[in-house]
């Protein structure tokens, strides 16, 4: 076999391989802390959409001027509002942290890792055992 030849058939096994290979991308969303309930709902549909592309999705709450200055509790609470607007499941990558616009979180679509036994589904059995231990026995005097 010719040297060439071989390194031809090597470049071309490279590029197939490169193809198949699905880079995840980190796709943006940008919003006000004052966005209205509507607005927020349709970014949420955009996050849904991009997490179901099986890309992560990285939340920025923009804070501006005096808004810099109010409550911790105020601003996560807007965030929470903002990830809790999202259905589909998903999982925090990246914690909330004070960037230099305002606050960033960076979510991932959660992968369901499936059980060996029973693929992550409860018999009817083990629920029953579950509520007679929440069920309590009467105390002794």
């Amino acid at each position: 076999m010719d040297f060439s030849k071989y390194k031809y058939q090597k470049e071309k096994e490279e590029r197939a391989s490169r193809k198949k290979i699905k880079e995840i991308g980190i796709r943006g969303i940008r919003a006000r802390l004052t966005i209205s309930q509507h607005d927020m709902g349709l970014k949420a549909k955009k996050a849904e959409e991009f997490l179901q592309n099986g890309d992560r999705v990285r939340f920025e709450l923009i804070l501006r001027g005096r808004e810099k200055g109010l409550r911790k509790e105020f601003i996560n609470e807007r965030l929470q509002l903002m990830l809790a607007a999202i259905t589909i499941p998903y999982e925090i990558a990246d914690g909330p942290k004070r960037g230099p616009r305002g606050l960033v979180v960076t979510i991932s679509p959660q992968h369901h890792a499936k059980n060996k036994q029973g693929g992550g589904k409860t018999n009817q059995s083990d629920t029953e055992r579950e509520n007679s231990k929440t069920t309590s026995s009467p105390k002794p005097l």
